[in-house]
Parts: structure tokens; sequence; C-alpha cells
């Protein structure tokens, strides 16, 4: 019995030391652990957060985007992504999935990259146009309607509606105007 003694004692310091490594271990793992979530956790909010913002804050190009009728909001973010309108197509996603988004109208849009992501969708809800932008032309503020044709006329060559002559007949039409007036 009294050999035994010392043997039981020394299993039972043995044992509480080897339980007192392994709650260490325990302890460093599931520290280590919470530190690796946090940091993917903070990370992951940094991405998110900035999928959110503009692609490019002080950009001034406009970017033709055409959403075909019965594009899936995938679909949608795809091309918006491939004209880097967005940042992140899966951010959009779940972004429209999480705020219940479902109403995109088809169309062609005219976006900029200074656009933030609720900017979008809003100009997506909005619906685009159907037919394409035969062309930019800048009025500036005082310009006579002959001046204006004038630029009209020195716009691509390609599409005979865009004359000057068909502009300015078309500035005499109190009809056009009434149907602009109730748009």
């Amino acid at each position: 019995l009294d050999k035994r003694s010392p043997d039981v004692a020394g299993k039972r310091r043995q044992r509480q030391h080897e339980k007192k490594a392994s709650q260490k271990i325990v302890g460093w793992v599931l520290g280590i652990l919470f530190a690796v979530l946090v940091i993917v956790g903070l990370m992951g909010y940094r991405y998110v957060n900035s999928a959110l913002q503009p692609v490019d804050p002080n950009g001034k190009t406009s970017i033709n985007v055409t959403v075909p009728a019965g594009s899936s909001t995938k679909q949608i973010a795809s091309r918006l992504e491939a004209k880097h309108v967005i940042k992140s197509a899966m951010v959009f996603n779940y972004y429209v999935k999480f705020h219940n988004i479902a109403d995109f109208q088809a169309g062609r849009y005219q976006l900029t990259q200074r656009d933030n992501m609720d900017q979008v969708i809003q100009k997506l809800r909005a619906g685009g146009t159907s037919a394409a932008a035969a062309g930019q032309l800048l009025v500036k503020e005082g310009a006579t309607v002959e001046q204006i044709a004038t630029s009209v006329n020195k716009l691509d060559k390609s599409n005979q509606n865009l004359t000057s002559k068909k502009f300015l007949a078309l500035m005499k039409d109190q009809t056009f105007f009434n149907r602009l007036a109730k748009k």
C-alpha cells in the first residue's frame, strides 16, 4: 500500500500537468481562431464597403450599358462589372437580394464610374431608353436654335435623321413640344 501511494500520486500529478498543458493549447488555438475570424470579418467588411463606393469618384466619361429584356440580376451585375460601372458583381447580387430589389428595367443606360451602388440601382429601376443615342451634342447656354442646328449638322453623317433641316423643322413643330410636355 505504501509503495503504490507514490505511484498513484505521481500519476495524478502527471495527469494534472497534462490537463493544464492541453488547456493552454486549446486556449491558444481558440485565441488564434478568434483573431483570424476578427481579421477575416474586418477584411470582408472593408471589401463590401469598398465595393459599394464608386469605381472612380472623379470619373467623367459616360458608359453605355444595355440591359436586355429578361436579364437576371446576375447577368446585369456581370455586365456592370465588365463595363467597370461597379467593382464587384458578387457584392451587387448580395446587396440586391439583401434589400429585396427585383424590378430592374430593360433598356440602354448612360452610367458613370462616379455612381455608387445605390445610384446605379436607382437608375436601373427608373428605366433606360429603348433606342441608342444618336450622338452627343453640347448646347451652350444662350445658343440660338440656328447655332444648335449648325452643331447638329456636324454630327455623324451616317444617320439621315440628324440633319439641321429636320432639327429646325422639329423646333417649329408644336405637336412635338406638346408630346414632350406630357412626358
